[in-house]
């Protein structure tokens, strides 16, 4: 993850994650003081929020087809890798827990970057989450 301040404007980058349970599947999340963009490439959708102090809009750009009843399709690729590990069809999961603090914290600090216009730096607490050893 990655913060840059251009100006007036502050852009947060949210490095590119692989979806659970299907390899090479890639999510995205950039996101400025005016406003921020999300994509999920499992199956091409793409989100446009514009933010300003009175309003904010979205625009939604649906690039191919997208499953009904899914968040983004990762409902399913989740069941998928999770019914696979326990049936011992994989070695292990994609994601620790430790991947999914970190992406728990990472969501609550983005939404306070995108109201208060702020640079937060995280390298401190990501390297305590690091020193407990729960990534083996």
């Amino acid at each position: 993850m990655a913060l840059v301040a251009e100006g007036t404007a502050t852009t947060q980058w949210f490095a590119p994650q692989r979806s659970v349970g299907l390899a090479g599947t890639r999510r995205f999340w950039v996101m400025g003081t005016h406003g921020m963009a999300k994509g999920v490439f499992v199956h091409g959708f793409l989100t446009a929020p514009r933010a300003t102090a009175a309003t904010s809009r979205a625009t939604t750009k649906p690039q191919g087809t997208v499953m009904k009843g899914a968040r983004y399709g990762a409902d399913h690729l989740i069941r998928c890798s999770v019914t696979a590990y326990l049936h011992d069809r994989a070695e292990r999961l994609q994601v620790s827990i430790l991947d999914g603090m970190k992406s728990g914290i990472a969501a609550i600090v983005l939404d306070q970057v995108r109201t208060s216009g702020q640079i937060v730096d995280l390298t401190d607490t990501c390297a305590k989450l690091d020193a407990r050893g729960l990534r083996k």
